[in-house]
């Protein structure tokens, strides 16, 4: 009776070949449905027949071959998985910091924006810097600041486009290039 096992020990790189054609999609599948991923499961089967071919002399124990593989690349994989895991733990934490390191820079950048954007809204005329602060600070529509200042929405827009168009200018002037649509966190 073949065994391939006592063959891979005796180092006949025949088997070897013999077991990449005979279970080698097998392992591919195995490694995907864990994996998810094309390259990382062809690059863990080729892993799996690297470790086999290095570890061909502790094999004591295993009959079967397609056991074996199965437990190489499950293992293989599993740890693939809990590498990742980590890995993406370890980035999350280091986003953190540097965010944290940061911040204070973007609190002192978001304070001058609002200070420049309370200065030209001052600037703006009434009935512009009316529709804006109702726009932008109260969150009403077009239709309600309409109907709270009687006047049609589509004046409203008009406002809202002028006072807009200034802020634009002004951003711009002083190096904020940005669109005052999003302006409204504060």
């Amino acid at each position: 009776m073949y065994n391939p096992i006592k063959e891979l020990k005796a180092g006949n790189e025949a088997v070897l070949v013999y077991i990449i054609d005979q279970y080698a999609n097998d392992l591919y599948r195995l490694a995907f449905s864990l994996l998810k991923d094309q390259f990382e499961s062809e690059d863990l089967v080729q892993d799996v027949v690297i470790r086999l071919w290095n570890e061909r002399c502790n094999l004591d124990g295993y009959e079967e071959v397609w056991p074996l593989l199965y437990t190489m690349g499950k293992r293989l994989s599993l740890n693939r998985l809990r590498d990742k895991h980590m890995k993406t733990k370890r980035e999350g934490v280091e986003v953190l910091v540097n965010y944290r390191a940061e911040s204070s820079v973007h609190e002192g950048h978001l304070a001058e924006m609002i200070t420049l954007e309370q200065r030209v809204v001052d600037m703006l005329p009434a009935k512009q810097r009316e529709v804006y602060l109702l726009s932008r600070k109260e969150g009403l529509s077009y239709k309600e600041i309409g109907e709270k200042l009687e006047i049609t929405p589509n004046t409203v827009k008009n406002h809202l486009v002028q006072a807009l168009k200034t802020m634009r200018q002004y951003f711009q002037k002083f190096g904020y290039y940005i669109f005052l649509f999003f302006f409204n966190f504060h």
